[in-house]
């Protein structure tokens, strides 16, 4: 089994799924004025898993690795996010926004796979 989505910070690629493995989702659309903090979250109905990851996408643009997350909060610039093992979440903050922040932004989740032989 593989991630849908690449487990490095490296551009995201996509893997074959043997089986479905869970669902992710977030909110379809969030509005902020240029200097606010906006807050995107994501749920997903995965028990057991590595690290959650967000990516974010400009216009004609191809998915841009932002930050990643295992136990706790991380943040990079203007970016932070914390993750919710047990809520099975993930909250993304833009500090400052701009207008260059409007852009689509994905959330993915490195499942943890075990197998039994």
């Amino acid at each position: 089994w593989r991630p849908v989505l690449g487990a490095s910070p490296s551009p995201l690629r996509p893997y074959a799924l043997c089986c479905r493995v869970g669902s992710v989702e977030q909110e379809p659309f969030i509005y902020f004025l240029e200097g606010d903090k906006a807050l995107l979250t994501c749920n997903h109905d995965i028990t057991n898993f590595n690290s959650m990851y967000w990516y974010v996408q400009h216009v004609n643009k191809e998915p841009e690795y932002i930050i990643h997350g295992v136990n706790e909060a991380d943040s990079k610039g203007r970016f932070s996010m914390d993750v919710d093992r047990k809520g099975r979440s993930t909250n993304l903050s833009i500090s400052d926004t701009q207008t260059e922040d409007s852009a689509v932004y994905y959330c993915a989740v490195q499942p943890t796979v075990t197998a039994t032989l």
